[in-house]
């Protein structure tokens, strides 16, 4: 079908990436950001550790990263929304599926297989697939925006989850979210989400262009693969990243665990989970901002303390007020990974190398699911988390001084 491109005061690429970036919270919020409200149901009704449950979230991760490269080569020859809307789909499937489920071996299977696809289908990539086709004057703004999706999923979904599963228990929640997701979530997203402009009858001069960056391709076949193993930079940064994503998958797949412990309902501790998601989203865009003007790899180190020091006070006994604002401060330090990964790798890295040292840090990242029932394993152990916080503490104090031994200016080939 051929549109007739029209202009509007409004641009439509933005409610391309606005509705792209819902979709992607739906999905992400319901898989991963929820997942710790199932912890205490599953263990009731499988009878099992809290170390197996967490084995689910980890296969997810796994499958995730697998999955990545074939979802990003989709992305480039089919239409964004189907692509999208076939992860959303994927993961209405795995819902359903939970639902008939007899053992948590077969929970782990449907998370490594249609969890997975519905993170990465629907998942970042999309959105930021959609924001450097739709933008070049606001493109850095855009691909910000795209990467927001995680935390407004993580604001929204464990609430409603929450809500849901004291009313209705976890198997009816799994199939409500199912039907959320066919009857309103794909629908919308084939009919607002189109790949290109072009595709939406717009003219890409709707974006006010004023310049548009166009990396250095002079360079791209002498930063072959077999080169960039070989510099320093990669590894330092797959060391100062994966350490804190470690900590991440282990608290966030286990903070309703925690509260339980310290004495919260699960509910409360929902609001946890989206007061941590909701700093995260406001984090992002304050160090996104700071990139421009400061150091990256100082604007690390303030993140990093922000880090440690909430694992140091959630070590102690809190009330509720107290552990929201402690979780707050984890919010911020953890919000500003990402918009600081890909602003430290085009510091440190020659621009024909970003992408593919990108794909993998990113790639890395798959690892740090070990995270998640490590901290479980933990807390059956002992009886406790504060052994899975104080290694985080190590290994983040670890990766914080790694990042300083970064080049910051490579060496770039004529």
């Amino acid at each position: 079908m051929t549109w007739k491109k029209f202009t509007t005061p409004w641009y439509w690429g933005w409610n391309v990436l606005v509705f792209s970036v819902l979709v992607q919270g739906f999905t992400f919020g319901l898989i991963f950001s929820s997942f710790a409200l199932w912890v205490a149901p599953w263990m009731e009704a499988f009878d099992g550790s809290r170390a197996e449950i967490m084995l689910a979230i980890m296969f997810a991760q796994i499958g995730g990263a697998i999955a990545s490269p074939f979802v990003g080569q989709a992305l480039d020859r089919f239409p964004t929304r189907v692509v999208m809307s076939g992860g959303v789909a994927a993961f209405a499937c795995g819902a359903v599926l939970l639902t008939f489920a007899t053992a948590l071996w077969q929970i782990s299977i449907i998370y490594l297989i249609f969890m997975a696809l519905g993170m990465t289908m629907a998942g970042p990539m999309g959105s930021q697939a959609l924001a450097a086709r739709w933008f070049q004057a606001n493109r850095g703004l855009a691909i910000g925006i795209a990467t927001t999706g995680t935390a407004v999923g993580g604001v929204t979904m464990p609430l409603l989850s929450a809500w849901l599963l004291e009313s209705h228990g976890w198997e009816t929640t799994h199939l409500i979210a199912a039907a959320l997701a066919i009857i309103v979530v794909v629908p919308l997203a084939l009919l607002i989400i189109k790949s290109t402009p072009d595709e939406a009858g717009v003219d890409i001069e709707q974006a006010n262009v004023t310049s548009t960056a166009v990396p250095d391709q002079t360079e791209t076949e002498e930063w072959t693969l077999a080169r960039i193993f070989r510099e320093r930079n990669l590894w330092i940064t797959i060391i100062a990243f994966i350490s804190p994503m470690i900590v991440i998958s282990g608290f966030m797949a286990n903070m309703a665990s925690y509260g339980a412990d310290a004495g919260i309902s699960a509910r409360r501790a929902a609001t946890l989970i989206s007061a941590l998601s909701l700093a995260m989203f406001f984090s992002k865009l304050v160090f996104g901002s700071l990139a421009d003007r400061f150091d990256h790899r100082m604007l690390y180190g303030v993140g990093m303390a922000m880090i440690v020091s909430s694992l140091g006070l959630l070590t102690g006994i809190h009330g509720y007020a107290v552990l929201v604002a402690i979780i707050i401060l984890m919010g911020a330090g953890i919000g500003s990974m990402l918009p600081l990964v890909g602003a430290i790798v085009s510091t440190s890295f020659a621009t024909s190398a970003f992408g593919r040292v990108l794909g993998l840090v990113y790639m890395a990242f798959s690892f740090a699911a070990v995270g998640a029932p490590l901290a479980g394993a933990i807390r059956d152990q002992t009886g406790s988390y504060n052994g899975f916080l104080y290694f985080s503490i190590v290994i983040i104090a670890i990766s914080t001084v790694s990042i300083f031994w970064l080049r910051v200016q490579p060496k770039q080939v004529d």
